[in-house]
């Protein structure tokens, strides 16, 4: 739903301020909905619960994950630095199995 409402700001070419406002006004409600509903459920959870171990890294993280509705220039998702990290991680991968050091060195200068 948050991600509809940040294409549709994106669609109607909104400014800096009106994409912060429009944010606020269909977003926002989504995040606080989302935190009532983490508070209310946490209690009713064991410890070793998957939806557990999801609410006990929200809530803690609830501010910086929804820092975005109060920041026009802070993207709704980070997928170009998801990308970014995942082409660093392969580099990483391919040159563990090079062979040598000299190997190895010659590989990460090729591919970087």
């Amino acid at each position: 739903m948050g991600n509809a409402e940040e294409n549709r700001a994106k669609e109607l070419g909104l400014s800096t301020d009106a994409r912060v406002e429009h944010r606020q006004r269909f977003i926002r409600p989504l995040s606080e909905q989302l935190e009532r509903c983490c508070n209310a459920v946490a209690p009713t959870l064991l410890p070793s619960e998957p939806l557990m171990a999801a609410v006990r890294y929200y809530q803690p993280h609830h501010a910086a994950l929804f820092r975005f509705v109060d920041d026009a220039k802070v993207p709704i998702d980070n997928s170009a630095t998801e990308r970014e990290f995942q082409n660093v991680a392969k580099l990483r991968l391919n040159v563990v199995f090079a062979g040598s050091t000299e190997g190895t060195h010659g590989r990460a200068c090729f591919l970087a």
